[in-house]
């Protein structure tokens, strides 16, 4: 491949930009691969972008369901994932955005700030549940006390 943004043909820039897909499909950011790509082909990781405009090229639709239960590099079992995991992980996407790096796009974040408020929800009803008992256990010997399954 000739070095320099002039000289590259339709199918170089073609290639480059599958080549920043490839990357991305493994598991690298869409900027970082530009930056492992433009390094490459010794351009500017922008120049990639708007080739990827220009040839109406669309970045690949990556699932990340292992990547949203990661916490410190290691993955939680779903059974000892605690509300302070979710809280960091919902974090870590929420700085991704941020930062944008392409690793989650909004509609991602979008649906994971839902499943986290449901989450919350959950959290404050058997917070209330709990106080309701210890209210009624204390006064009462009847005890009728509200169960959550």
């Amino acid at each position: 491949m000739k070095k320099g943004t002039n000289t590259l043909s339709k199918t170089a820039r073609r290639d480059a930009i599958r080549r920043t897909f490839s990357l991305v499909k493994d598991g690298t950011s869409i900027t970082k691969a530009r930056q492992i790509v433009a390094k490459e082909i010794n351009v500017k990781p922008n120049t990639l972008w708007l080739w990827q405009n220009k040839l109406n090229l669309k970045t690949p639709h990556v699932t990340r369901t292992v990547k949203l239960v990661r916490n410190n590099g290691h993955t939680s079992n779903s059974k000892d994932y605690s509300f302070g995991d979710m809280a960091q992980d919902v974090r870590g996407i929420m700085r991704s955005i941020v930062r944008q790096d392409g690793q989650y796009t909004i509609k991602e974040a979008n649906v994971v700030g839902k499943l986290y408020g449901n989450e919350i929800s959950r959290a404050k009803l058997q917070l209330e549940v709990h106080k309701h008992n210890t209210k009624i256990s204390t006064k009462t010997k009847n005890n009728n006390l509200l169960q959550l399954t």
